[in-house]
């Protein structure tokens, strides 16, 4: 499991594409140089990685392999050799200290 935590960490310390990337949206080329805009952009992320850190180790975890590795529960379960219901719960679990409604 330490592998894995190193892993993460690098991960969440290399810059990742946003979530308008990730969803194929490309901000307007005027708004991209925007200070204001990029400032509120770059507090979003700062706020949300924090908020990823205070999480419990093994929902931190789980989080980060879905949401920002993209593994779903059964490649979340096979990874980490866990249970696809405790992948599930740990999931649960993660949003909803983040106060995420997610689909």
């Amino acid at each position: 499991m330490p592998e894995l935590e190193t892993q993460m960490e690098k991960t969440i310390q290399v810059e990742s594409p946003t979530l308008e990337q990730e969803n194929g949206f490309e901000p307007a080329e005027e708004n991209s140089n925007d200070p204001e805009l990029l400032f509120w952009e770059k507090q979003l992320e700062d706020n949300l990685m924090k908020a990823i850190q205070t999480l419990p180790e093994k929902t931190r975890i789980v989080f980060v392999l879905n949401a920002i590795e993209g593994l779903s529960y059964d490649e979340i379960a096979e990874t980490l050799h866990i249970k696809r219901g405790t992948a599930s719960s740990r999931l649960h679990l993660a949003k909803k200290a983040l106060s995420i409604p997610w689909n």
